[in-house]
Parts: C-alpha cells; sequence; structure tokens
C-alpha cells in the first residue's frame, strides 16, 4: 500500500480539514516547503477508521523557515515549543501542531537536544514506534521506510530498534506503548512490556501535565477495563499518579459509564485514588473546577433525602454523578437507587431558588450578613416543601423574618 485510495474524500469523512492544511502548505512552497500527515491521522486513513484526531504536520523546513513562511502569509502562530522544532498554527480557530523534520543528538528521559534535517529516514528513526513512522503527503502518497503499515495492519506495537533505547530517550513512552497496544494489538508485545517495566519507575521524572495527559487517553480505552489488563498496569498508573491506586470494581465503573452514556477520564482518575487519604500532588494540573470534582465525596447511602436534594442543589453536575457511579461501583446502591437518583437529579437541576437577595433588600431587609442568613434559612424552608414554593410564597414566608420597627 503507498497511497491512500479516494484521499481527499477519505479525509474528509475522517474530519481532517485538509483545505485548511493545504494553506499551509502553499505557505510553504515559496521555500521549497513540504508538509506531511503523521501519527494518528495517516493511521486513521489506512485503517478506514470512523473518525480521527487532530492533524499532526511534519515539514522538511527548518522550524525558524517554517514561522516566516506562515508570518509572510498572516497565519497565526504559537511559538511554545520553537526551541524542540515545533510550533502550533491556526486557522479558522482550529490548531495544527507542525514540526520539523529531526534527528535527536541527545536525550535524558524527558527532553530531547536536537537537529533539523531534511530527511525523512532520519526523522524516522528518531520516533518511538513502527506505526508513528508513516507519513502521507498531500496527495495521499505513503512514505513507509520503517515498514510501520504492516505492523499495524497486522496490530504489533514495535519500538523502533532497542526498546531500552527508545525508553532512555524519553521515558513517556512507556505509556504510550501501554495506549497503543490497547488501542490496536488488544495484546501486549512481551519483550517491550518487560523493557517499559523494568523503566517504569522513571515515570514519576516527568511532568505531571505530560504524564496525566497520556494517562487519561489510556483510561477511557475500551480494553483498560479488563482485569487482567489492569492488574497488569496498576503499578504504572500508581508511578503516573504518584499516588497509590484501588482498582477494585473499576470494570463494575467503567460499565455503568458506558451504559449512561458518560465515560470520564477526570472521574476514573477520581475511582483510582478514592480511598487515597494523603494529598494527592498531581491535583496542581488540573483546573479548579476537576480539583473540586476529584476531592469531593458523597455517600447516598448514608444520607437523608432531605441532605441529597441539597447536595443535588448545590452541586454540580459532574459531582453528582460522580457520586452516583462511584457509590454504584462500590457497592453502596444498586441500580433501580442510581436510577431513581438521576431521575430525581434530572428534576431537581431544572428547578431555581426562586428569591435572591435583591427581594429581601426589595422587602426592607439591610444590606449585610443576615441577608446571606436569611436567604440559607429560606431555602432550607424550600427544600423541606419539596422545592413546591413558588416566589410569592417564599416571600411571605420571608416577610415573618423582618424584624419588627
Amino acid at each position: 500500500m503507498n497511497k491512500i485510495v479516494n484521499f481527499e474524500n477519505e479525509s474528509k469523512r475522517l474530519g481532517i480539514l485538509l483545505d485548511e492544511v493545504k494553506l499551509i502548505q502553499n505557505a510553504l512552497k515559496k521555500y521549497g516547503g513540504k508538509l506531511f500527515f503523521v501519527g494518528g491521522n495517516v493511521r486513521d486513513l489506512i485503517l478506514n477508521n470512523a473518525q480521527t484526531t487532530h492533524s499532526d504536520l511534519v515539514c522538511n523546513l527548518p522550524i525558524n523557515k517554517v514561522v516566516k513562511a506562515l508570518n509572510e502569509k498572516k497565519i497565526k502562530i504559537s511559538k511554545v515549543g520553537l526551541k524542540y522544532g515545533s510550533i502550533v498554527a491556526q486557522l479558522k480557530k482550529v490548531s495544527f501542531d507542525i514540526t520539523s523534520m529531526r534527528k535527536d543528538l541527545e536525550t535524558d528521559g524527558r527532553f530531547a537536544k536536537i537537529k533539523f534535517t531534511n530527511d525523512i529516514i532520519h526523522d524516522a528513526r528518531r520516533r518511538d514506534f513502527t506505526i508513528n513512522s508513516i507519513y502521507c503527503d498531500m496527495d495521499g502518497n505513503l512514505i513507509d521506510p520503517l515498514n510501520g503499515i504492516k505492523d499495524l495492519k497486522e496490530k504489533k506495537i514495535k519500538f523502533i530498534g532497542r526498546a531500552d533505547d527508545r525508553i532512555k530517550e524519553d521515558y513517556l513512552r512507556i505509556l504510550r506503548f501501554i495506549r497503543f497496544s490497547l488501542l490496536y494489538s488488544k495484546k501486549f508485545n512481551s519483550d517491550d512490556f518487560i523493557a517499559c517495566k523494568k523503566y517504569q519507575k522513571n515515570i514519576s521524572k516527568l511532568s505531571f501535565e505530560r504524564r496525566i495527559n497520556e494517562l487519561g487517553k489510556i483510561l477511557t480505552l475500551r480494553n483498560v477495563e479488563d482485569k487482567n489488563v489492569l492488574k497488569k498496569l496498576t503499578s504504572f498508573f500508581s508511578h503516573a499518579l504518584n499516588s497509590n491506586i484501588d482498582i477494585h470494581n473499576f470494570e463494575k465503573l467503567c460499565k455503568l459509564e458506558k451504559k449512561l452514556g458518560r465515560i470520564s477520564k477526570v472521574r476514573r482518575i477520581k475511582f483510582l485514588t478514592r480511598n487515597v487519604k494523603e494529598k494527592l500532588k498531581f491535583l496542581n494540573v488540573f483546573s479548579k473546577k476537576s480539583k473540586d470534582r476529584i476531592l469531593y465525596k458523597f455517600n447516598f447511602k448514608k444520607n437523608t433525602e432531605h441532605q441529597i436534594t441539597k447536595e443535588i442543589l448545590e452541586k454540580t453536575d459532574d459531582q453528582i454523578y460522580d457520586s452516583i457511579i462511584i457509590n454504584y461501583a462500590d457497592g453502596l446502591i444498586d441500580i433501580q437507587r442510581v436510577n431513581s437518583l438521576i431521575k430525581k437529579t434530572i428534576k431537581i437541576k431544572k428547578k431555581l431558588f426562586p428569591i435572591n437577595g435583591r427581594d429581601l433588600l426589595d422587602l426592607g431587609f439591610r444590606k449585610g450578613k443576615k441577608i446571606g442568613e436569611i436567604l440559607a434559612e429560606i431555602e432550607e424552608w424550600w427544600i423541606i416543601n419539596d422545592l413546591k414554593p413558588k416566589k410569592n410564597q417564599c416571600l411571605k414566608y420571608a416577610k415573618e423574618k423582618l424584624p419588627s420597627s
């Protein structure tokens, strides 16, 4: 196979923004530049998948020439990875990663000292796996110097060269090996898996951002929930999170998520670390919203209906669904209770507390801390009455709280 049949149509079917990529290609032509797709887009085109990820592009020009060419065409760019030979171009609010062809001069397991090359074979040899060393130009022609197509079709995930050497160049490749093996092969190449196992402690040398990003992709794969697979991967996940983890009932969690159509990498990370008492260091890379979500815990078995209603009103959808799904996975509630709680959540989330502080000021209350206390008291009364009182009823109840003049 040396060409993608019906390349343009197949690209559009997968969601590849070929027209935008060709605009970048045209900007580079002045300097003799040529673009190639590499990575996920190419694999998905070869395998006739239903959809693909964002586009990773490789160019045969030094990165500074790429920057110059795009600036001349007024194409927006981000230079965040410039010293590593990469930039991000933005067209029509879509980002495209562009990397110059390169070869590694020095590596330390996290970063590499690189040198530009316009030799596609040199660029291919510095990559991690043979399935990631397949290039596709803008006409659908495939360049496959390391026989990656054959390995991809035979579902073989193979390091380029010695596994030990590739891993020591970048320890993230341990997690990437796991991800691609689960995604394509459904099993692990035993020799390469042993090499990954040998170096797994070095995952902790990577930034949490890189670890969590890769782990999130693994945790949402279909095969990760298999008990036998999960046992093999427990220590890797623990190193990635820098934390003890509990895989018990993970399969049950995944099955309910799929049934509800609510698969979430954040929830799965939360579940794995749900019993950890120590501070979770990896939380620093999450947004405040996600951090609050991971730390929030609620037991639907131990709380009253009144307290459950209050929690549903005050907490986010994600926090409530996390608790429902995790409670079920850990055997605190059964599937009937899950369904009733979801119905309750949907019903309650449509309701809004009908009054606010401005309404109390209009009634004659004075500004200050007291208004917050009165509002909380009225809301409690509203909850006790099954959220049924309307605004006029709440205001009538509030008037009873007005201080006598």
